[in-house]
């Protein structure tokens, strides 16, 4: 039997002398060998049996991810769907559906509007969509049949993001039209514009 290695460096016999090792012991210490091998033997690494090809070529086809989209739309989607960790396809699509701003802000909807599914798409998923099992599509393949089943979602990702930015697009209109309204004040109010007015009129009459 092969017994496991020790990861030593082993002293040159020209330098044994005057060392340790030339003090040990060695008539005073005993060592049960075969304790010492049965602890130490290295195991046997048994063999896997090998399946029949046709089964494992089944194992594999049943494990193996399907992925319908290209790779530059799938990283296109995951990089999206990274912003919304840990919330589940599921949970965004709620979020969408309840205009929640507390998961969704701003900045993310049009994002989220260049992952929604295009009709091509839309045809690509349409079994999964008619209830075939969708467990093994890729995470991005996954999204794309969440997002599929929100109806009119492109119109309500724009609505959505006209709710967001009402509050900030109010605002900046009512300083405007205050600053409109502060100028007219100042122009009907102002006695030197009525002066300058009269002084043109009456240079306008000679």
């Amino acid at each position: 039997p092969q017994l496991r290695a020790l990861h030593w460096r082993k002293v040159p016999p020209t330098r044994l002398d005057g060392s340790v090792w030339k003090q040990l012991p060695s008539d005073e210490v005993t060592v049960d060998e075969q304790e010492l091998k049965k602890l130490f033997t290295m195991k046997p690494i048994g063999l896997k049996k090998n399946l029949p090809t046709a089964a494992v070529s089944a194992a594999a086809d049943t494990n193996k991810k399907v992925m319908l989209l290209d790779m530059k739309r799938s990283n296109q989607i995951q990089i999206t769907l990274a912003k919304f960790k840990p919330a589940t396809n599921a949970q965004v699509r709620e979020a969408i559906l309840k205009l929640d701003k507390s998961m969704i802000r701003q900045e993310n909807l049009p994002q989220l509007r260049d992952c929604a599914p295009t009709a091509e798409e839309q045809e690509m998923l349409q079994k999964y969509i008619d209830g075939e099992p969708s467990d093994r599509l890729q995470p991005a393949e996954q999204f794309l049949l969440e997002m599929a089943s929100v109806l009119r979602l492109g119109p309500r990702l724009q609505c959505f993001n006209s709710k967001l930015g009402f509050a900030a697009r109010y605002s900046d209109c009512q300083a405007q039209v205050s600053a409109v309204s502060n100028a007219v004040k100042a122009v009907r109010s102002s006695r030197v514009l009525r002066t300058l007015l009269a002084l043109l009129l009456k240079c306008g009459n000679v």
